[in-house]
C-alpha cells in the first residue's frame, strides 16, 4: 500500500519532476526476493539500452538509496531528493570520491543530511582516501572510515535503523559496487 501510495502521490505531481519514475515490485512476500532479483537482468538492459541516469533506491529495512552524482550539480540534486522523499529519516551515508573531483563542496552538503557519513573507497588510483573524506565530514556529522564499499555497506547495515535510509553516494564506481555487492545471490 504504501509503494502504491507514493507512485499515486508522484504521479498527481509528475509536471514537476525532473526525471521519470520505474516502478519494480514483486507483490508477494516471496523467500530470497527472487522474481525481483530475477527481474534485475532486464533491469540493467532497458537502463543500457536507452543509456539512462539513474538514481536507484531499493525498498527495504533499511532502505538504500544509490546515486551516482559526484559533482555539486549531481550532490545538489541528490539533496534535493533526500530532502523531498526522506524528510525525518536517519541516514547512514557511505560516501566515496575521485581525488579529482570537487570533494570540498560535495561532502559537506551530503554530511549535513546524515546523521553518520562511513568514508569509503573504490580500488582506483584516483580514490581520495577515505580518511581524507572522514576529515571532510566531520564538522557536521559523526564519521566512519572503511576500506571499501563493501565494508562500508557492512557497517551501515549493522548500524541503520529499521526505517532508516542507506545512502550510497559520490562516485559511479562506488555506485556500481554498491548495485554489484546488492545484487550477489547469498547462497
Amino acid at each position: 500500500a504504501l509503494h502504491m501510495a507514493y507512485m499515486a502521490s508522484m504521479s498527481l505531481r509528475r509536471r514537476e519532476l525532473k526525471c521519470n519514475l520505474l516502478f519494480l515490485r514483486v507483490p508477494d512476500e516471496e523467500g530470497d526476493s527472487a522474481g525481483m532479483r530475477g527481474a534485475l537482468p532486464m533491469l540493467t538492459a532497458f537502463i543500457r539500452e536507452r543509456a539512462l541516469d539513474v538514481l536507484a533506491a531499493l525498498s527495504g529495512e533499511p532502505a538504500f538509496l544509490i546515486d551516482a552524482g559526484h559533482n555539486p550539480a549531481g550532490i545538489a540534486a541528490l539533496c534535493e531528493t533526500l530532502d523531498e522523499l526522506f524528510p525525518n529519516t536517519e541516514i547512514i551515508a557511505v560516501m566515496a570520491m575521485m581525488r579529482d573531483k570537487d570533494h570540498a563542496n560535495c561532502i559537506p552538503v551530503v554530511a549535513r543530511r546524515a546523521t553518520c557519513l562511513i568514508a569509503s573507497t573504490v580500488n582506483l588510483p584516483r580514490s581520495l582516501p577515505p580518511e581524507e573524506l572522514a576529515m571532510e565530514a566531520a564538522p557536521f556529522c559523526q564519521t566512519a572510515v572503511s576500506c571499501s564499499v563493501e565494508e562500508g555497506i557492512s557497517l551501515a547495515m549493522k548500524n541503520a535503523a529499521t526505517k532508516g535510509l542507506i545512502l550510497v553516494c559520490g562516485s559511479v564506481y562506488a555506485a556500481g559496487e554498491a548495485l554489484r555487492l546488492l545484487r550477489t545471490d547469498p547462497a
